[in-house]
């Protein structure tokens, strides 16, 4: 699973530098809408990328998941685990089940761009504030005030 998450990472990064090289990107780290749903360039192509990369991204969680409920020293009970698996371990998890979330985002993004959906762009009857909360509800940190 390490191996086919490399691969696939190498594709994705491949698919994101083809992107800059044929057109850039002009939207930002971000991809807000509306300004990634209706500009030029090849945001289409980097979007697809980052996608790609999104499954990498599940593929190493799920190895790190397994690796740590499998191949734990003998006799080492969760108890006995060191701190800093644990902490790969919730890492692993969250990634997990946060990165799809950021996949179908983007994935709706996509559409938007090629079949002209209104999901995002307010001129087609959607609503970029969705997408912003799509977007940071997978890398933001919330507060509990």
């Amino acid at each position: 699973m390490n191996l086919a998450s490399y691969y696939i990472y190498v594709a994705g990064a491949l698919v994101m530098l083809t992107a800059i090289v044929t057109g850039g990107i002009d939207t930002g780290w971000t991809f807000y809408t509306p300004y990634s749903s209706s500009t030029g360039g090849a945001v289409t192509m980097m979007t697809l990328g980052v996608f790609i990369l999104g499954f990498s991204s599940i593929f190493t969680g799920m190895n790190f998941i397994a690796t740590i409920h499998k191949l734990r020293a003998p006799g080492m009970g969760w108890y006995q685990m060191p701190l800093f698996a644990w902490g790969t371990y919730a890492t692993a998890i969250i990634q997990v089940l946060a990165t799809p979330v950021l996949a179908i985002t983007l994935l709706l993004l996509v559409m938007e761009r090629v079949f002209q959906v209104g999901i995002f762009e307010a001129k087609l009857g959607g609503d970029p504030v969705l997408f912003q909360h799509f977007f940071w509800f997978y890398s933001h940190p919330r507060s509990t005030s």
